[in-house]
Parts: structure tokens; sequence; C-alpha cells
């Protein structure tokens, strides 16, 4: 049987497409803003600059006062968490939902001894489900890029392509549940 009916592709690139497009929220550094795959390396020297109370950056020597240390943090606080957050968890159902399609391919039946008659529908039957896994496997594999691209670059947003449009993945899904029917 399929795995994860219950969520098909079309429905987990509707969410993603929701995912990508989230941003941490309208910062206002313009050193953040014009630098969006620097807001982890932001976030982590906020956090090492204010619990070791420095005064002055290790990196440019320059002191930080209290304002600009309060800029920082109200521009990349609890929002920056919750997103990578939430990355992390569609990285992982993603990788979980690969994994199931691989498991589901590499477990299908063989013809084996079948009554007389079905042996030929069964070849044109694996072919297919072979085919319709393989554009789910494809899918998920650019799902999976772009939620890469998302980590490194969490204030971005970022739009799916069009093999990822919600009617390509539509017709997926169709697809396959036609072959698993």
């Amino acid at each position: 049987s399929l795995p994860a009916l219950a969520s098909t592709l079309s429905d987990v690139g509707q969410r993603l497409s929701e995912l990508l497009a989230k941003t941490v929220g309208a910062i206002a550094l313009d050193e953040i803003r014009d630098h969006p795959t620097m807001l982890s390396w932001f976030r982590t020297g906020l956090e090492y600059h204010s619990s070791h109370a420095l005064g002055d950056c290790l990196f440019c020597g320059n002191a930080l006062s209290e304002d600009r240390l309060t800029a920082l943090a109200s521009a990349i606080e609890d929002r920056f968490d919750k997103l990578m957050l939430e990355i992390k968890r569609a990285r992982d159902d993603l990788s979980a939902r690969r994994e199931e399609f691989r498991r589901l391919e590499r477990g299908r039946p063989s013809k084996g001894p079948l009554a007389p008659g079905l042996d030929a529908g069964h070849d044109d039957l694996a072919a297919a489900l072979a085919k319709h896994v393989g554009e789910v496997d494809t899918a998920i594999a650019t799902m999976l890029d772009l939620i890469e691209k998302k980590h490194s670059e969490p204030n971005t947003s970022i739009g799916l392509p069009d093999e990822l449009a919600l009617e390509r993945l539509k017709e997926i899904d169709t697809a396959l549940l036609a072959t698993a029917a």
C-alpha cells in the first residue's frame, strides 16, 4: 500500500510553498535584510556577545552599544527560532516520506507464480508504479533542495519552481493513486 496517503504530494507542496514564503518578519536592520544568508551568523554572534557581556565586537572590534544589541535582538529574536524549527520539521518529514516511497518501490512483490493471464498485467503495473514512485522521489528531492536553501537563507521568501506547481503535484498524486488502486 502507498505510504502517508492521508497527506498527498500536493498537500505537502502546498505546505512547503507556505513555509518557503515565510520570513522572520520585517527586519528593521538593513545589514540583515541585505545579507539574508548571514541571519544565522547574526543570531549566533548576538547570543555569544550578549551571554559574555562583551562591550566590543569580536569580529570588527567596534563598540557594541546597548541600543545596537537591543536592535539586533528585536530583529531576530523568537521568530527566528520558530522558523528554523519549522524548517527542520519539514526537512525531517520530507526525508521520511521519501524513504517510505523508496521502500514501497523496493518492496513491490515479484511476479512469482501468478494465475495465467495475470502475469502480463503485473509487468505493466510494476512499470507504471516504478515510474510514478520515481516522479514522487524527484519531486521530494527538489523539495528537500528548497528546504536546504531556506535553511541557509531563512529570511528569504522562495517560490516553488514549475516542476512543483500544485497542478503538477496533483497530476502525480492522481497517477500514483490510480496505479496503486
